[in-house]
């Protein structure tokens, strides 16, 4: 199980695990990407008084919408693969990656995504490089990626 330690930003625990495309969504536009449906956000309760010292039926019901729609988007996303975390010399072959494009942030999604290959080894993932090409993955901490979903194709890495 992961441990929160006791609070989770949601949208970046998402966004980490490729589930949305931005950090910065509301939990409204999380539940509706991750799991394909509305919460309902009813700007009169939502802008209402929180700080009564009894809150209104409506409130409690938003409050508990609020709650179980991140139980659920939370228990929907948490054993998905981390993306966002960098890459090292000793970062496995066969590790799932996310790629960005050079010099951006990563406020915005990975734009490709792959499996780290071992040109060594034909049968690294299906990664196969033809005899005819060099691949010298020693310089310059490169790694070689085989492409499994490409988001932006207009992207250039």
């Amino acid at each position: 199980m992961y441990d929160t330690g006791g609070e989770l930003e949601l949208s970046l625990f998402c966004f980490n695990r490729n589930a949305i495309s931005s950090n910065r969504k509301s939990l409204s536009d999380i539940y509706s990407t991750v799991l394909g449906f509305h919460l309902p956000k009813n700007n009169d309760v939502r802008l209402s008084n929180w700080e009564a010292l009894e809150l209104s039926d409506q409130q409690k019901h938003y409050a508990a919408l609020d709650a179980y729609g991140a139980i659920v988007v939370y228990k929907s996303v948490k054993y998905m693969k981390l993306v966002n975390e960098p890459v090292s010399r000793s970062t496995c072959s066969g590790t799932f990656v996310g790629i960005y494009p050079e010099n951006s942030s990563k406020l915005i999604a990975a734009t490709v995504f792959g499996h780290i290959c071992n040109p060594d080894d034909d049968k690294s993932y299906f990664c196969s490089v033809p005899s005819n090409i060099s691949v010298s993955t020693e310089r310059n901490n490169l790694a070689l990626i085989k492409f499994v979903d490409v988001k932006r194709p207009d992207y250039i890495l």
